[in-house]
């Protein structure tokens, strides 16, 4: 839900063997400034609409793939992570990865 409203969210997953993620968000221009800054391919977003969990309607919604350097670290098999991302005002946590 996070993503949906506009935050970003980082969604762990696995690609023909390869751990991978999308970098998922509502907010397509936070989502491009935060590709940028980390210096990721912006070229590389997708449009894909999603439902929303709290209404049920499919809404606006773009993500990048990430993996190999892009993919940030995960913290022990069930633990905790966070991608970070730096902006004119410091240090900036946009996401916790939360593992199922």
């Amino acid at each position: 839900m996070h993503a949906m409203a506009g935050g970003l969210w980082l969604h762990r997953h696995m690609w023909r063997g390869r751990a991978m993620a999308h970098l998922v968000s509502t907010d397509r221009e936070w989502l491009l400034a935060v590709a940028a800054d980390i210096r990721f391919p912006v070229e590389r977003l997708q449009f894909k609409p999603l439902k929303d969990p709290r209404t049920g309607i499919r809404r606006d919604a773009w993500h990048f793939d990430l993996g190999g350097p892009f993919l940030p670290p995960q913290e022990g098999r069930r633990g905790t992570g966070h991608l970070h991302h730096r902006d004119t005002k410091g240090l900036l946590c946009i996401s916790v990865i939360k593992q199922s």
